[in-house]
């Protein structure tokens, strides 16, 4: 199953603590599954708002993190742009340039817009394609992990490492500078890391409160349907429970 927004999850509690509050004044309330008469219904509501106590703190913490690697994570593929001009400004076109570019090119995912460039162009020249042959593939960070983007990074670093005519002035171009930023980025990814997981955990214990069977959606179905019964499927009692998500 997809995550839920935490709003989402918010929303639906939020509904089926109404749906609760407003059964509680129809006299004709009576259902006959234990599980949603109110003596069980309300109890079980007020678990999942405790429930997800734990849960919106995990949540929280992991998207503030995500934002925050998202930040750096912007940092280095703004400073491989830099890199990419500077490099250009030493060596000029030519063999050396190009090596850095191409992994440049991975790490800011300006790849795939040259690629699809190639391909619209191939495209509007080439005859019909053969519908048996295999797709083309090819992989961006965009399209990996972060993992992945740490890891190219790193190798750009150490080529540049070695170029004894890279001497940039920017303290942020120098080696230690660059460094500097994949650290930061290293550390962002294992905090990322432990995170996610913390939230996966929480979202493991939250998602049967809300889907399947006995949860808030299946009873608050099954307590529309005896209200719907009870009441009719005109009456104001009935569609005070309508058009909302539980």
């Amino acid at each position: 199953m997809a995550s839920e927004s935490q709003a989402g999850y918010g929303s639906k509690l939020l509904n089926s603590e109404a749906l609760v509050t407003k059964a509680k004044t129809m006299l004709k309330y009576k259902p006959i599954p234990d599980d949603i008469k109110l003596l069980n219904y309300e109890p079980f509501v007020v678990s999942v708002r405790t429930a997800m106590s734990p849960y919106n703190t995990a949540h929280k913490a992991f998207k503030d993190c995500q934002n925050e690697t998202d930040a750096v994570q912007d940092s280095i593929l703004e400073i491989a742009r830099k890199i990419r001009a500077a490099v250009f400004e030493i060596h000029g076109p030519g063999e050396i340039y190009d090596d850095y570019n191409h992994t440049i090119d991975i790490i800011t995912g300006d790849n795939v817009r040259k690629n699809s460039a190639k391909r619209k162009a191939e495209d509007e020249t080439a005859p019909p394609a053969d519908p048996n042959a295999p797709e083309k593939d090819f992989q961006s960070v965009s399209q990996q992990d972060r993992g992945s983007l740490y890891t190219f990074f790193t190798t750009l670093i150490d080529e540049l490492a070695l170029d004894t005519k890279y001497l940039p002035s920017e303290p942020e171009l120098q080696i230690a500078g660059l460094q500097l930023l994949r650290d930061s980025f290293g550390t962002k990814l294992s905090e990322y890391s432990k995170l996610e997981g913390g939230f996966k955990k929480q979202e493991g214990i939250i998602q049967p409160l809300f889907v399947g069977p006995s949860s808030l959606h299946d009873r608050a179905e099954r307590a529309k349907a005896h209200v719907k019964r009870q009441y009719g499927v005109d009456s104001p009692e009935y569609k005070s429970l309508t058009g909302k998500s539980y």
